[in-house]
């Protein structure tokens, strides 16, 4: 069992802020196809047009209440597994670059680190985007294809994290986009 967590058992794991924006960028074609072009196809483009104007008169209130939710949904996921709960949690922005982060300050169970990775995807990005694809709302998709999208980040470490063994610890890097691996539970594969 680990006592203490220091340099001598972590392996740091990440991605350079350019090549996850690559990454997010490479995310519009799966959109188009899974949420914008069914969408069209079933309801036609002017019930997208409106969506979309919609979103644009209220673009400061949906972006700064999605940017906040999403950072806390990584936060509430995570907490729930800590065991000092949300005081284990620390949210702040970049101001560099104005990018707003959450970052876990106990190690967790990589599983849980997934969860906690990708809870905003799935809540902001992929719930709106079925209610809006099923029940014509061109809002709701605009919403949640802007919220996938922005979680490209988070599918990115998503995809790191595919191959790590599901009895590992992982402590989420305080100033990357990333994680450390605790040495004592990397598998032997």
């Amino acid at each position: 069992m680990i006592t203490e967590i220091n340099d001598k058992n972590l392996k740091e794991v990440t991605i350079s802020a350019l090549k996850a924006n690559i990454f997010a960028l490479l995310l519009i074609f799966p959109i188009f196809i899974l949420f914008i072009l069914p969408y069209i196809l079933l309801w036609k483009i002017d019930s997208l047009l409106i969506g979309i104007r919609l979103f644009i008169r209220y673009v400061i209130i949906i972006l700064l209440f999605g940017i906040t939710m999403h950072e806390f949904l990584h936060g509430l996921t995570w907490s729930f597994y800590c065991k000092n709960g949300f005081h284990s949690i620390k949210f702040g922005i970049i101001w560099k670059v104005l990018t707003p982060y959450t970052h876990c300050k106990e190690a967790l169970n990589v599983n849980i680190y997934r969860l906690g990775t990708v809870m905003p995807c799935i809540v902001l990005g992929i719930i709106p985007s079925f209610i809006g694809l099923f029940t014509g709302s061109g809002l709701f998709l605009i919403i949640g294809v802007i919220f996938t999208f922005s979680a490209g980040g988070d599918i990115i470490m998503l995809w790191y994290l595919r191959k790590v063994d599901n009895n590992q610890l992982v402590l989420d890097h305080p100033t990357k986009v990333g994680y450390y691996l605790v040495k004592k539970y990397i598998a032997k594969n």
